[in-house]
Order: C-alpha cells, then sequence, then structure tokens
C-alpha cells in the first residue's frame, strides 16, 4: 500500500491567509472578506454576503472538520468542505496515524 500523505499533515491555523481566502470564495461566495484571526485551533473570518436586504456581515467559523456559519449548512456542504481541506493537507485523520508512518 502507498502512503501518500505519511508527511503532508497540516493544522487548520497552518493555511494562509491566501488559501483561506480562496476556501472562503469557493464555499461561501461572499462579496468581501475583511478579517482573518487565527485563534487556538480555528479561524475566524469575517465576511461580507449581500441577500435581499443589502449587504451582511457575518463570522465564518473555520476548524478541521467542520465550520460554523449563520445559515444552514447542508450534509453535502460540509462533505465538499473536507474534501477541500483535505487537498490542502488538512486532515486530522493523518496527524500522530500510525499506519502512515
Amino acid at each position: 500500500m502507498k502512503k501518500v500523505y505519511a508527511g503532508m499533515c497540516r493544522r487548520i491555523t497552518d493555511l494562509t491567509d491566501q488559501e483561506v481566502t480562496a476556501l472562503c470564495m469557493e464555499m461561501f461566495h461572499p462579496d468581501k472578506i475583511l478579517d482573518i484571526e487565527r485563534e487556538d485551533d480555528v479561524i475566524r473570518v469575517t465576511i461580507v454576503t449581500t441577500w435581499t436586504g443589502g449587504p451582511l456581515e457575518d463570522i465564518v467559523t473555520l476548524d478541521e472538520n467542520e465550520y460554523d456559519v449563520d445559515w444552514q449548512i447542508e450534509p453535502e456542504d460540509t462533505w465538499l468542505y473536507r474534501q477541500y481541506l483535505y487537498s490542502l493537507g488538512v486532515n486530522p485523520l493523518s496527524r500522530d496515524n500510525p499506519y502512515l508512518k
């Protein structure tokens, strides 16, 4: 069995601002990203989106398994989010995994 990701294990807070911006643009389609803050094991991103009532400022909280927003999250969106993180080398299953050593 080939062990492709043995040395590729990043934490979510290791993502660059550019990677976080690309992830947010892909997943949430904001009009603007105002701020990116890293704290402990999460990233908080302040975004601006346009709804029927006009622009709205939201905070999106990203962690290694899911994200938290003020609107409904569909299971397939969570799956796509986790796949996107995996493509960037963020997968908690890879960390300290004896089968990848």
